[in-house]
């Protein structure tokens, strides 16, 4: 009988100790070095960044508001285009046309955000002073980055991404063959072939 009251107090201690450790760990998630709170948005960022006057963070204003109406279309667009595209996946039969074209309207899409993002922050950097405009130039990366773009410049030679430990193939070799995006229907063939 006592053996059972230890093991039964026991049992009762671990699982105390088990609900503490949950508990620690849900109020500590996110509050790592520099997550303390939500993630702050580059606009606010920028604003804070670059110290805008009433004028400044009016104009900047209404540009958001326009540069988010045309990214959010094109976004929206291309939604429907990849579900247009991947509707192809159970289909016996591959319809290359039209797929070549859901492909061709999808880039051009890309291409139209990427566009809309340059002239966006174009013309924020020109409703700067000199001092804000020096400011802008060194916080913009920051700013992109904040937006969730992919990071830039960092693609290994194959398109992929780089491994985690930074390790892979020197600088201009792909993977070995037989590695990497398979040839035929919009995929060019592995390097060396």
């Amino acid at each position: 009988m006592k053996s059972v009251r230890l093991l039964i107090t026991i049992v009762i201690v671990l699982v105390l100790v088990n609900c503490a450790l949950l508990a620690v760990f849900w109020f500590q998630r996110g509050k790592g070095p520099g997550q303390n709170g939500p993630p702050q948005r580059a606009h606010e960022f920028l604003k804070k960044e670059l110290g805008l006057t009433k004028e400044q963070d009016e104009a900047y204003e209404k540009m958001r508001i326009s540069h988010f109406a045309t990214t959010r279309a094109l976004n929206d667009a291309n939604r429907k285009l990849h579900d247009s595209l991947f509707n192809y996946i159970n289909t016996p039969d591959l319809d290359t046309p039209t797929a070549t074209r859901l492909e061709g309207q999808i880039a051009f899409n890309q291409t139209q955000l990427e566009k809309a993002t340059l002239l966006h922050f174009r013309e924020l950097r020109s409703i700067l002073n000199a001092q804000q405009q020096k400011k802008f130039d060194g916080v913009i990366k920051d700013a992109l980055r904040m937006m969730g773009g992919p990071p830039r410049g960092r693609m290994g030679p194959n398109g992929m991404p780089p491994p985690r430990d930074g390790q892979g193939p020197p600088p201009g070799q792909g993977p070995p063959n037989g590695e990497g995006p398979p040839p035929g229907e919009g995929f060019p063939p592995p390097p060396g072939q």
